[in-house]
């Protein structure tokens, strides 16, 4: 349109408009005067650009109308295709349904947690049965170290069996005495002392005191040395004391070369060394007793040793090794009197135990009154005894 117009400009068919004024189409004539062309040009330059900017603009708009639409079908193939791919995905597990059994449905897990659910009890299992053979080790070595080595040897057939660790056995009593004990023919302590039966095993003690009524004690450890061809013998001496604190006492003293086989024989020995002591009153007979019936006196080597009663609330007067074994005893008032070397603890601790044990070697006078003797115990179970040996199981 823009080159039909400028043509016909160009021929003088159309004069170009002037300050604006319309253009109209004159005829031409030889009167009228043709225009410059710099004038056509400059009239007709802004309306060839809008035409141009017009067919840009449709341009660009049709672009865009293409562009849309390709856009929208992308959008619906891709619509398209996820819809495909979840019908396949539904068949897919219709079909595995179908075929997995009802349990199997229950159970169903995807490859990666199943895996991992085996990982898991795979390791528990490891873990478990580690365990089981820490705990069987460990029940084996217990086993072992509680086996008793044999009689009369060691681990490797050699010493006295005496290693850490023995079995703890049952008591099988060698004696008359312990006999009745363990078969329950005898009831108390007393029944014993009634009869003057020498104790000679340490658990007929532990028969009538349980765990923890009886009390020990290690009053004194020192070295003693014997002088040999070799050289110098180096061995330990214990005393230790045991007592229920109500009328009975021991003492017992043990040398061994190591000092815990020191203490355990000393043990044993106070406890068969176990004797009764007599209680009394200082004036009239009102509550407990308390204190020794009368004076008593007892002697080991150059130590002399005096116990006098003393009035209720006094306490006992003596050295600390005294009042330990009047403690031990059952005495709560008490005078003392000693002479010697009583430094020495074991000759000291000797003869207080011999003034204790003298309480019952008086015949007072409250105990003057008849007596009616009964059978003592061996000849009173005879027929017992003749049925059962010694080493015998009850």
């Amino acid at each position: 349109m823009a080159q039909a117009i400028l043509a016909e400009i160009l021929h003088g068919d159309v004069q170009p408009p002037l300050d604006g004024a319309p253009t109209a189409v004159r005829h031409s004539s030889s009167s009228v005067s043709t225009p410059r062309l710099s004038e056509v040009t400059y009239q007709v330059c802004p309306m060839v650009e809008e035409t141009k900017d017009a067919e840009a603009g449709e341009e660009v708009e049709a672009e865009a109308d293409e562009a849309n639409a390709a856009l929208a079908a992308l959008q619906a193939s891709l619509e398209a295709s996820e819809k495909e791919a979840e019908e396949e995905m539904k068949q897919i597990d219709e079909e595995a349904a179908a075929e997995a059994p009802a349990a199997a449905a229950e159970d169903f897990a995807w490859p990666d947690e199943t895996a991992e659910a085996a990982e898991e009890a795979a390791g528990g299992e490891a873990e478990a049965a580690e365990a089981e053979e820490e705990k069987e080790a460990e029940e084996e070595k217990d086993e072992e170290e509680a086996k008793p080595a044999a009689a009369g040897k060691g681990k490797k057939g050699k010493g006295k069996g005496k290693g850490r660790g023995a079995e703890e056995k049952e008591w099988v009593p060698v004696t008359k005495l312990g006999r009745l004990v363990k078969a329950g023919k005898i009831d108390s302590m007393e029944d014993i002392y009634l009869h003057s039966l020498p104790i000679k095993e340490y658990e007929i003690v532990d028969q009538f005191y349980p765990p923890g009524n009886l009390k020990d004690e290690v009053m004194k450890i020192h070295p003693v040395q014997k002088m040999t061809s070799a050289g110098q013998r180096n061995r330990f001496v214990c005393y230790v004391l045991v007592g229920d604190q109500a009328g009975h006492i021991g003492l017992g003293s043990k040398c061994a070369k190591e000092v815990a086989t020191a203490i355990r024989g000393g043990i044993i020995a106070a406890k068969m060394s176990l004797i009764p002591v007599r209680r009394g009153y200082w004036g009239n007979k009102i509550g407990m007793p308390h204190t020794v019936p009368m004076k008593v006196h007892g002697k080991c080597g150059s130590v002399r040793v005096r116990l006098v009663p003393a009035p209720r609330g006094s306490g006992i007067v003596g050295s600390p090794v005294l009042k330990k074994m009047m403690q031990f005893a059952g005495v709560s008032d008490c005078f003392s009197c000693t002479t010697g070397h009583t430094r020495t603890k074991g000759n000291f601790m000797k003869a207080t135990f011999e003034a204790l044990r003298v309480t019952y070697a008086y015949l007072t006078p409250d105990l003057w009154k008849p007596t009616h003797f009964v059978k003592p115990p061996f000849q009173e179970h005879t027929d017992f005894l003749a049925q059962t040996k010694a080493g015998a199981t009850y």
